[in-house]
């Protein structure tokens, strides 16, 4: 027997002697001194006697397993110790087994192992529906809380410029008032003045009565602010959904994932997606999902615009108010006089009289008051042309199924 074979036995031989006569390690001091002893006693033995191993060499049944590391058992190479009792060594354990790391068993795929081509998201469930249609809930097995919903197929036509005018503005209403010495308009007209503003009457008009007619109403000037009408908002001809795959379980093949047939109204194969920056080239399908069933999209960037246009002068209109002629100094005193006037033309004028009495010796100033209601209204006099363009932009998603 070797000699490093004969001391480890002739420790361990110590220790089980000691156990054998009654002694217990209680003090560190006492169980070394008495193992020493034994140690001695044993190796003067060894030499003659022919003991059985015991299992001693691999500790099988001794009193405390022999570890070549401090894990909590995980990894050791002794066996495990007797009755339970921890072993002295460092990483011994009761049962040889204690403090070991187990994962539990995967769970089987129960459904279908499908290819997960790399670079590519999946498998997901895919539906579409005309944009006036709401989407389906997601299927069994694409329980997926928070689907992708996208669009595509822009529909942003071109050519819906158009061009109004908004009702004249800044129109004036005006006429011509002839003024007679008599009460009959047939004298000797005295004075002809416009009634727009404040206007003085020649002093060749005397007396405090008189009689007046007056022309047909004129409007003039005033413009007409154009307006364009913008195209309609850009809409998506399709609305799209994107579910993932919930179903647990585990293929054998680590490029595999499992997954089942999407119920309908989604697509009737499973789906993978591949994301790419606007404008880059679309990528091929893989193999395994060579259909192309759409190119998705979330945003777009409308351009579109139009051209100013141009409105031309004002038409038609109608006066309607009073002309007021005063004796004083100015428009502000009491009017002696109101007319009620219409833009209709007379073909005889109608002959009018006023007496200022009490309001000066004759007639020094007359002012029109008007309302014009309705406006007149303007043509469109160049046309408004549309500008850009409405485009998809943002990430651009390709979907491709099996």
């Amino acid at each position: 027997m070797p000699a490093e074979y004969r001391e480890i036995s002739a420790a361990r031989w110590g220790r089980v002697s000691l156990r054998l006569m009654g002694v217990a390690p209680r003090s560190c001091v006492r169980t070394a001194v008495l193992a020493a002893m034994m140690s001695a006693l044993v190796s003067a033995m060894l030499p003659g006697c022919g003991f059985p191993e015991y299992g001693m060499a691999n500790g099988a049944s001794g009193a405390s397993g022999v570890s070549s590391a401090g894990s909590s058992g995980g990894d050791r190479a002794g066996g495990s110790g007797e009755s339970g009792e921890p072993g002295t060594e460092a990483g011994a354990g009761a049962g040889g087994e204690a403090g070991m790391n187990v994962e539990p068993p995967p769970i089987p795929c129960e459904q279908t192992c499908l290819p997960r081509p790399p670079g590519w998201i999946g498998p997901m469930a895919f539906s579409e529906t005309q944009s006036t249609v709401p989407l389906a809930d997601c299927p069994a097995g694409f329980e997926d809380s928070m689907p992708i919903d996208l669009h595509h197929e822009l529909i942003a036509p071109d050519g819906t410029c158009s061009c109004t005018c908004a009702p004249a503005e800044g129109q004036v209403c005006d006429t011509q008032l002839h003024i007679f010495a008599d009460q009959t308009c047939s004298s000797s007209q005295c004075a002809q003045v416009g009634t727009r503003g404040c206007t003085t009457v020649p002093a060749s008009c005397t007396g405090i009565q008189g009689s007046t007619s007056i022309d047909a109403l004129t409007i003039s000037g005033g413009s007409c602010k154009s307006q364009v009408v913008l195209p309609v908002a850009p809409t998506w001809k399709y609305n799209d959904r994107l579910c993932r795959a919930t179903d647990e379980g585990t293929c054998d093949a680590p490029n595999q994932v499992c997954a089942r047939v999407p119920d309908l109204p989604y697509l009737s194969s499973v789906c993978m997606t591949r994301q790419i920056q606007n404008g880059d080239p679309v990528p091929k399908c893989p193999d395994a999902y060579s259909r192309q069933v759409a190119v998705l999209y979330g945003q777009y960037v409308d351009e579109r615009g139009c051209s100013e246009c141009r409105c031309g002068a004002p038409t038609g209109g109608t006066c309607t108010g009073r002309i007021a002629i005063f004796g004083g100094v100015n428009c502000e005193s009491t009017t002696d006089d109101a007319y009620t006037l219409s833009t209709t033309a007379n073909p005889t004028p109608m002959c009018q009289t006023f007496n200022l009495s009490g309001n000066g010796l004759r007639p020094t100033h007359v002012l029109g008051e008007y309302t014009l209601n309705p406006p007149g209204t303007c043509g469109v006099a160049s046309k408004s042309e549309p500008t850009g363009e409405a485009t998809t932009s943002g990430m651009v998603t390709v979907v491709c199924c099996q």
